[in-house]
């Protein structure tokens, strides 16, 4: 499918991933919060086609839906405090969190 993308950490090889099988997309911002969201995961191959995305373009920004189960990948943390913190896979855009933008390295 031309709409679904691998994302590849630059200097691991290593793809993202998330766990979740269910799709959500008719109860999207319904399900279970982002606080019991999955975790991403960085793996070495796309496992059971979970690494498999769709970047959804926005005047904005980017939401990272994937392609699965439809959960949008989340930033935890806050901008004012040191991380690393963690990304989630959430049934929503909670708070602007699943807005992201690409720069050059």
């Amino acid at each position: 499918d031309g709409n679904n993308w691998y994302i590849e950490h630059v200097n691991t090889g290593r793809y993202m991933l998330a766990p979740d099988t269910v799709d959500i997309r008719n109860r999207r911002c319904q399900d279970q919060g982002w606080l019991e969201a999955s975790g991403t995961r960085a793996a070495d191959m796309d496992y059971y086609g979970l690494a498999t995305y769709k970047v959804r373009v926005w005047a904005n920004g980017l939401y990272l839906e994937h392609a699965r189960s439809g959960r949008y990948v989340i930033a935890t943390g806050e901008k004012e405090k040191p991380g690393p913190f963690t990304a989630v896979n959430a049934d929503c855009n909670y708070y602007y969190r699943a807005l992201w933008k690409f720069i050059e390295a």
